[in-house]
């Protein structure tokens, strides 16, 4: 599947959920699973050893946010490259 196209079903998903399609909203949960793992690699990148209970509250954090703005996603690419840019800014936000 090429990019554009993988672009086009995310625009879809964000929009099913935005019009309370309840598979897609389990369907987008499903994916922001990736949000953990993105803060453990930006930890690890940054040299930080923030503690657990911080990751986990920058996890929710940014969880929150990717849902109340989810009408911004624009389908210029995939849903993990836009969560993962929430998450660099909530990591920032938590190590200053």
């Amino acid at each position: 599947m090429t990019n554009e196209k993988q672009w086009k079903r995310d625009l879809a998903l964000v929009r099913q959920t935005l019009d309370g399609d309840e598979v897609a909203v389990a369907k987008l949960a499903d994916r922001m699973k990736c949000i953990p793992r993105f803060l453990g690699s930006i930890n690890r990148r940054a040299h930080r050893s923030l503690p657990m209970e911080t990751l986990q509250e920058a996890s929710q954090e940014v969880a929150l946010r990717v849902w109340r703005d989810r009408s911004a996603f624009t389908g210029q690419s995939v849903i993990e490259t836009w969560v993962y840019r929430y998450t660099a800014h909530v990591f920032q936000e938590s190590i200053k």
